[in-house]
């Protein structure tokens, strides 16, 4: 199937010559020339290389990623017209004049599948894609999927550029070179985008005093986990240069004569830094909290500890007293990423 998305115009040249030739009795088609920033998207007609052909990038990283999509080119090659192979595999292409002097054809086909899958479900909604030629922008209906192709004519020689934007941030693959353009560099460095159990934690029985009164609380669950992440839905993107380590855990906010109100400033940092931001939502369990902290950690790091001590401020219900924890214990929660 080919599409057409910007109707070839010609010129008052080109329909003189197309009339002269009809004339002389010569095929008016022969005159045809094809003008630049005429683009033909289409679906099917096999593979136009394989890997280890010249036009190949299968093995490059001509990929792009995002939140909302991914692909990864497989062809890539020049021509002032249609080869022959494509002409026989996709029949509408035949149709295609040659391109006008000064003019040639970029090819691009779309690798099925692509190299990495996308960070969160595919959404076409959240995105915009185009092809910047020199300064002229070539808009697409839709970003760059299964099987699709394209074939542009460009000035000879002249930059170009597909560009997908997601959320807010675009990316780009060079249609002559296949390197990437202004990439997030964090989907491209090998580290997992995803999420990591925990273990949990087991407090102990911890003593609070004070000059009145004692106690002590035992805090426990199996649940913690953590996930990096470089856009969220709450968030999107991270800062240049990092990611999101987001942390999840249960925490004992009460029990039936005490509250303990955790420092958040102080109870949860990754390689001594603090979180950036937490919040505390309600359980099924009235006396225990959903806690999640998220930090920001860099894109390169290969490993991140978190580090858990129930620092903060404890009371005693009846009375309103404050105590004192005696002794506090420590957690450390370490990811490979």
């Amino acid at each position: 199937m080919l599409r057409t998305i910007r109707i070839a115009a010609l010129s008052v040249a080109m329909l003189a010559a197309a009339l002269l030739g009809t004339a002389g009795g010569a095929d008016p088609g022969s005159f045809l020339r094809t003008a630049p920033y005429e683009l033909i998207v289409g679906k099917g007609g096999g593979e136009w290389c394989v890997e280890g052909d010249a036009a190949s990038t299968l093995a490059e990283p001509a990929d792009l990623r995002g939140p909302h999509f991914s692909f990864s080119l497989a062809c890539l090659f020049k021509a002032p017209a249609i080869p022959d192979s494509l002409a026989a595999s996709l029949p509408a292409l035949a149709r295609v004049p040659p391109a006008e002097d000064g003019v040639e054809f970029l090819f691009t086909q779309v690798a099925l599948p692509a190299e990495y899958d996308s960070e969160h479900k595919k959404d076409p909604a959240a995105l915009t894609s185009w092809i910047q030629v020199g300064e002229r922008r070539v808009d697409l209906l839709t970003a760059p999927g299964i099987e699709n192709h394209y074939v542009l004519s460009v000035p000879v020689d002249e930059p170009a550029v597909l560009w997908v934007e997601d959320s807010g941030r675009a990316q780009g693959v060079d249609l002559r070179s296949g390197a990437q353009v202004e990439p997030v560099t964090a989907y491209y460095n090998g580290l997992a985008l995803r999420w990591f159990e925990l273990d949990g934690y087991d407090t102990g029985e911890v003593d609070f005093r004070n000059s009145r009164r004692a106690g002590w609380i035992r805090c426990r669950t199996g649940y913690a986990e953590a996930n990096r992440a470089v856009w969220t839905e709450e968030r999107g993107w991270a800062e240049s240069g990092t990611v999101f380590l987001e942390v999840s855990t249960n925490w004992c906010s009460e029990t039936e004569l005490f509250t303990w109100e955790l420092d958040m400033s102080q109870a949860f940092t990754v390689d001594g830094e603090a979180p950036v931001s937490w919040t505390a939502t309600d359980t099924d369990d009235e006396y225990w909290d959903r806690l999640t902290m998220v930090f920001a950690i860099p894109e390169d790091a290969a490993e991140a500890t978190v580090h858990f001590s129930p620092v903060g401020t404890v009371g005693h219900k009846a009375s309103g007293d404050e105590l004192t924890g005696t002794r506090l214990p420590n957690f450390a929660w370490k990811m490979d990423f």
